[in-house]
Order: structure tokens, then C-alpha cells, then sequence
């Protein structure tokens, strides 16, 4: 198991907690047995031992509690406890103000998937690159369906197991901001590594397949498709599949021109422009890179507070020194600081987006992507697509 559970191996709480959803766990998996004391009650001290080596646990146990673990803090309790009082509305979690395990596991026996959903939601906040391929104009999706993330498990899966990744792969899935959000989970390259055994103190090898989250964003709206995940080829795999499975077309999603540059070139501050986005207070050019076109492929990087007060100050000087602004025929990425105040009720403070033409994009997906999009539309760094035929929905 390419994971450690740091949140419930906790013996005095998971004695505190409710015995009775602690059984529940343990006794979900037939090939676990539970630690007990001389008066039948289950040996929490024994417990957390176990739970210190995951590796040794059967595979459904820990499975479970990988997702238990992940929830079973402070703000994990609270984030379960507002979506199943959407879900479950008369079900509660009694135990979330006392002790974030207790509530993890009682909502785990309850709604497992949701548990999944709710965890997916929370950890996609951290991603930051992805890489854009375009779907074409006239045509859109704006519902996901069992079946098609039936077929579109089944092609990922036959394609890792192709490919040396393992043939397990789990898919979830959930609306977020207009967009529809996939996880997907799934193994790494297969890979042998040296572990110590811990009774022995021998070297042992494990072989197995280290595990992976990819997160891929569909957009109706743009009709785009963004995949965060490592290696080119598996980048493209996810265009392919989710093509052919939400539209019957492995070619519908292409890479593409998605992202420039131009109107910071020709602009400077104009396309640093704020107006009407809601606790966007300011935005600064943090850094460049741009080619300098000798046969070396050589690059230059800039980076200061404001890049382009740094530019105007060299531009006003009697003896400029090094490049000035409109020298630069081309740049190759751009990063620009967002100042924000309050969105949605949570203080924000600084983000940065990093844009790197053609397709790629890198910025923190929380409370705030939707306004880093919106700047980034409105000063013209996406580009727009072909005008085409009104959108329909396929069957």
C-alpha cells in the first residue's frame, strides 16, 4: 500500500468513539480479524498497531480506511456533515463535534460514495498545471450518465493494463462552478521497491503500483476538456477516451490554441484589467520568459514585484539598460500576481496564474478559479473559438 494513515491511529478516541460503528468497519471485510480484549471488547492499542501497517491490512480494509483516514479531521468532519445534511437530511453525524474519526466512519457506513465524492471535492482545490484540448464548436454535453462513466472506466482501464499501470482504475465524478470534475484513481508505472520488514528487519521486495489521482475538468460552456495528470501520452489517452465515450468520437478533443500572450505584449497594463470581477482588487506581472531566436534555442526570464513598472523605469532612464518591453517580440509564458479580498465569505489574499501558450494553464482551483477565468477571458488570453452552430446536447 503506497499510503500511511496518520488521522485514526488514535487508540484513546477510537476507544471514546461509538464501539458499535467501529465493529461495523472491521467486521465489513470477512478476511479481518479483530483484536480483542479478555471481555470480548475490541483491543483499540492492538488496533492502532495494525493500522500503523496498512500494507499487512486485507486489501477492502484499507481501502476504507485510506478514505476514513482522509476525512477524519476537524474540517473533514464539517465538510461531511454539510453535504449529507443535503444528502441524508435525516441522518446525522452525533459525533462531529466530538470527534472527526467518529463522524468519518459513521458517515462511511452510511454513504460510502458520498464519502468518495466529498473527499475528491476537497482535494481538487490542489491542483495547480493542466493541459487544455478543444472540443469543437456546436456540440456539447451538460450531464454525465452512469453508462458513459461505465465506458469510460472500462476504456482507462484497458488502457493502464496496456501500458504497465495495473487494470484497476476508479472513476468519480461531480459538478463544481458549471464545470463537470472527473477523479480518477488509479496506479503508476509498475515498480519494484525495497521495504523493511518490520519483524524481521530484512530487506523485502514489494512490487506493486504506486497509487495516482488525475483530475480531468470538462467545461459545456467552452466545450474543453482539462487534464491534469503526468506524461504526455496519458494526457492524450483522456482526450481520446473521453471523447468516444461522452461523444462517440476518439478525434473530438484536440490539442490546440488555447492561451496567448499577444494582448500583454501589445496592452502591457491594459490587459491587467480587473473591472467588474468581484474581490479582484489588483493584478501585477510577477514574471517572463521569452526566446531570444539565436541558433542556441536561448531563454530569458525576467521576475521582479511588477515587471512592468520595472520596464517603464528602464524605458524612462537616460542610459537603458538590457532589453526594453517593446524589443520583445514573443513571449513564452507569463505569470501575473491576482489580489484578492473576500470570495464567497473566505478571505483569499494573493494567487498567481501562470500562462504557458498554447494549452496550458497553471492556478489553484478554489473559491476563486471562476474569477481567475473571468480575468483571463476578459483580457483576451483565451482564445476564441470558430463561430459555429448553435449548441445541442447529445443523446
Amino acid at each position: 500500500m503506497a499510503f500511511r494513515l496518520l488521522n485514526i491511529t488514535n487508540e484513546v478516541a477510537l476507544g471514546d468513539g461509538s464501539q458499535s460503528d467501529l465493529e461495523a468497519l472491521l467486521s465489513s471485510d470477512q478476511k479481518f480479524t479483530i483484536p480483542r480484549l479478555k471481555n470480548g471488547d475490541i483491543n483499540c492499542r492492538k488496533l492502532v498497531e495494525q493500522f500503523r501497517l496498512p500494507e499487512d491490512l486485507p486489501r477492502k480494509l484499507a481501502n476504507a480506511l485510506y478514505y476514513i483516514d482522509a476525512m477524519a479531521t476537524n474540517d473533514g468532519a464539517d465538510q461531511l456533515q454539510t453535504e449529507f445534511e443535503k444528502v441524508h437530511p435525516d441522518f446525522t453525524l452525533e459525533e462531529a463535534h466530538v470527534c472527526p474519526i467518529g463522524c468519518s466512519i459513521k458517515a462511511w457506513l452510511k454513504d460510502s460514495a458520498l464519502v468518495k465524492r466529498v473527499l475528491a471535492e476537497t482535494s481538487v482545490e490542489n491542483i495547480q498545471a493542466t493541459d487544455v484540448f478543444r472540443g469543437p464548436s456546436g456540440k456539447t454535453r451538460k450531464t454525465v450518465t452512469k453508462n458513459h462513466i461505465s465506458k469510460l472506466t472500462t476504456l482507462m482501464r484497458l488502457w493502464f493494463d496496456a501500458n504497465r499501470r495495473g487494470k484497476r482504475a476508479e472513476i468519480t465524478h461531480f459538478k463544481r462552478n458549471g464545470a463537470i470534475w472527473f477523479v480518477v484513481r488509479r496506479g503508476d508505472a509498475f515498480k519494484r521497491e525495497a521495504q523493511i520488514n518490520q519483524d524481521t528487519g530484512e530487506s523485502v521486495a514489494s512490487f506493486g503500483y504506486k497509487e495516482l489521482h488525475d483530475i480531468v475538468i470538462y467545461d459545456p460552456e467552452m466545450n474543453d476538456l482539462q487534464v491534469h495528470a503526468d506524461g504526455t501520452k496519458v494526457k492524450r489517452q483522456y482526450a481520446l477516451a473521453f471523447g468516444e465515450a461522452l461523444f462517440g468520437d476518439i478525434d473530438f478533443f484536440q490539442p490546440g490554441d488555447v492561451y496567448t500572450l499577444k494582448p500583454l505584449l501589445k496592452k502591457k497594463s491594459g490587459a491587467l484589467n480587473c473591472g467588474g470581477i468581484p474581490g479582484l482588487t489588483g493584478a501585477r506581472l510577477f514574471r517572463i520568459e521569452y526566446p531570444v531566436g539565436n541558433s542556441q534555442n536561448e531563454t530569458v526570464a525576467h521576475k521582479s514585484d511588477d515587471l512592468l513598472v520595472s520596464f517603464a523605469e528602464r524605458e524612462k532612464s537616460l542610459a537603458s539598460s538590457g532589453v526594453l518591453w517593446n524589443s520583445i517580440q514573443q513571449l513564452r509564458q507569463a505569470t501575473i500576481k491576482l489580489e484578492f479580498t473576500e470570495v464567497d465569505g473566505v478571505q483569499i489574499g494573493e494567487r498567481s496564474v501562470r500562462i504557458c501558450p498554447p494549452g496550458r494553464v497553471l492556478f489553484k482551483r478554489d473559491g476563486a478559479a471562476p474569477l481567475i477565468e473571468r480575468f483571463l477571458k476578459q483580457n483576451g488570453y483565451v482564445l476564441d473559438k470558430p463561430e459555429a452552430e448553435d449548441a445541442e446536447d447529445p443523446a
